[in-house]
């Protein structure tokens, strides 16, 4: 389909449909229109928004990464670790996606981290409109191709385990293979940088008595939603896709970050 061909579809807030998806159809979505351009093999619940059958965005949430499970204030975590909006959807789409999509994928109780990339400019505001707490900023270290690419940090990792044979038999690697994939990385123009986030959460779940205790801890936490005005420590947007939903052509993050 080529030109404005979404201009006849029903954009309203009643004919968008977020559902349950399948790892194959988020990482079509994401590698294409995500700005990393990968789906982590960590990633185990997707959902998807759509719009009279046409997919408009997607997320995708890990329950764990290379250092074993996530939890946060000493109670089960999961991170919402990719998610996109194409360029036609509506503005709100992107909070919708991701406050639809908790209430989908999510029954017992637990909390749900995400990060926003303050190096962009990217303040969290899709989090702060979705009523997520913000939890202030922390440092993070990622991996720079020569072409500019970002990776997590764990890429080098990934690498290691994607291989034929690790994926064959299931053989876990050694620190020595991950230390030489790191070498051979930074050997071939690769940068490993360090990095300042912004950290937001919320409590995702049937609602309870262990659903207010978990709010109630996260409450604790909270502090005053960042501006973007300067940007951080002096960075500025580089685009205004955050503010009207993650735009495709900015290939702007929704969420990024390491093991919380």
């Amino acid at each position: 389909m080529f030109g404005s061909w979404w201009v006849g579809l029903d954009l309203s807030p009643a004919s968008a449909l977020v559902s349950e998806a399948t790892r194959a159809e988020v990482q079509g979505v994401v590698e294409r229109y995500e700005w990393m351009g990968n789906l982590p093999d960590n990633c185990s619940r997707y959902a998807k928004l759509t719009f009279d059958g046409n997919v408009a965005g997607a997320v995708a949430f890990s329950r764990s990464g290379f250092g074993g499970s996530f939890t946060y204030l000493g109670n089960e975590a999961w991170k919402l670790a990719r998610g996109v909006t194409l360029h036609w959807a509506p503005t709100w789409a992107s909070s919708a996606l991701i406050s639809r999509s908790l209430r989908l994928l999510f029954d017992d109780p637990t909390f749900v981290v995400a990060f926003s990339d303050w190096e962009a400019g990217e303040v969290g505001t899709v989090y702060q409109a979705s009523g997520w707490v913000y939890l202030g900023h922390r440092p993070s270290l990622e991996w720079a191709s020569p072409s500019g690419e970002r990776k997590d940090a764990s890429f080098h990792k990934v690498r290691v385990v994607s291989g034929s044979k690790h994926r064959r038999t299931g053989a876990t690697a050694t620190r020595e293979q991950y230390d030489a994939a790191a070498r051979d990385m930074l050997d071939n123009g690769w940068s490993f940088r360090r990095v300042i986030r912004g950290k937001y959460a919320t409590v995702a779940g049937r609602r309870g008595r262990e659903r207010r205790h978990l709010e109630a801890l996260l409450a604790e936490q909270a502090k005053d939603y960042p501006r973007r005005a300067g940007g951080v420590n002096g960075a500025r947007a580089s685009h205004t896709s955050e503010e009207g939903g993650v735009r495709s052509p900015d290939r702007a993050p929704l969420t990024d970050g390491p093991a919380l």
